[in-house]
């Protein structure tokens, strides 16, 4: 059995237990523009480089914030799971520098990249206004997939099932989904005036 193979099965199965059903679209998703940001290490990423990944998932991060901590590790666990995607933390507070983000980082054994968008560009793109958000972006066409919460913690409605877990499901079996928006509770992230 191919590699390939067992990762369908795997993605398959998670989805009989969660019971999630096919589902289309509500609304066709925005695309992304092109970014490049640098990291905790001081290395860059752009958005585009990433053709090669099924997804890219990038989740929203403050410093010193709780829910923030509590997305990174499930982001982290999630990367376990769906290992050929790529996976951001997105630092678009205007209180927290490289060097702090970089301490943060370090002390919290962070191995995602956390990108610093100090000028808020792409929290703007994507339409960030708080932590625990998530979006999952296809590299074909730059469209989000999802935009939801990272977790049950940040799910406005404690008893929504499709969280990110759920729709990367969906997302890495190249199956639609109808939840491609789910509300989140988070940390407001004030977004300077342009």
């Amino acid at each position: 059995m191919t590699k390939r193979l067992k990762t369908k099965m795997t993605i398959a199965m998670a989805a009989a237990m969660l019971g999630l059903g096919q589902m289309a679209y509500a609304d066709p998703p925005a695309s992304v523009q092109n970014f490049t940001l640098i990291d905790q290490s001081g290395a860059a990423h752009e958005l585009y480089s990433h053709l090669a990944a099924p997804v890219i998932v990038i989740a929203t991060h403050v410093n010193g914030d709780k829910l923030s901590q509590d997305s990174t590790k499930s982001l982290q666990d999630l990367k376990g799971v769906f290992k050929t995607a790529e996976y951001f933390l997105l630092n678009s507070s205007t209180t927290d520098t490289r060097a702090t983000i970089a301490a943060e980082a370090s002390a919290q054994g962070i191995t995602i990249p956390v990108l610093d968008d100090e000028h808020q560009q792409v929290a703007r793109n994507l339409g960030v206004t708080q932590t625990g958000e998530a979006y999952i972006i296809d590299p074909v066409g730059w469209k989000v997939l999802y935009h939801g919460p990272v977790n049950a913690a940040a799910a406005r409605n404690p008893d929504d099932q499709f969280l990110l877990f759920n729709a990367m499901v969906y997302a890495m079996s190249h199956r639609p989904m109808d939840q491609s928006a789910v509300e989140v509770r988070g940390t407001p992230i004030s977004l300077a005036a342009e």
